[in-house]
């Protein structure tokens, strides 16, 4: 595998490098080179998706700003009213859930599109636990709207069915 990269590679510089103004940014590596400084990075994925580490990140960070953002945007709420403790709260928590769900499914598709791992088995696991994610963010909606009286008989409920996601 290496052998094919330095033979096939070596005669061109990457990408970046072309562009005119990122010529004084980018040393001109080579394609192997490059290949081989990243491979700590990039190892685990298939050939076809070298890159796949950028996307795990942003997915990391939409859900970390879906955490943060609807604090902000409950805090622009008219805050003079008697519910504004309950309408404030639900809207906050039904921004969280969508931009969780969201971002969890967008993740999905892409990962199922892609399919960026080296074995099946790999490809299967993770597109199960995106949809792991996203079926308990809507069992926790679904327990935090529930009314207080159907709450006894659905705890145990929902509290099977999320060790039952989780194993």
């Amino acid at each position: 595998y290496k052998y094919r990269l330095m033979v096939q590679d070596l005669s061109r510089p990457t990408g970046s490098a072309r562009h005119p103004f990122l010529q004084w940014l980018a040393p001109r590596l080579h394609h192997y080179r490059l290949s081989l400084r990243m491979h700590f990075m990039t190892k685990r994925y298939g050939e076809h998706a070298p890159y796949w580490q950028f996307v795990i990140w942003s997915r990391q960070f939409f859900l970390t700003l879906s955490t943060i953002l609807p604090d902000a945007v409950s805090s622009m709420v008219d805050a003079s009213t008697e519910s504004y403790v309950s309408a404030g709260y639900e809207v906050t928590v039904w921004i969280h859930a969508s931009a969780a769900l969201g971002c969890f499914l967008v993740a999905a598709v892409a990962h199922y599109r892609v399919q960026p791992y080296r074995f099946g088995f790999q490809n299967r696991l993770e597109f199960r636990l995106y949809l792991a994610g996203a079926s308990i963010v809507l069992l926790a909606i679904a327990y935090t709207f529930m009314p207080n009286e159907h709450r006894s008989w659905a705890e145990p409920l929902v509290e099977t069915l999320l060790v039952a996601i989780l194993v």
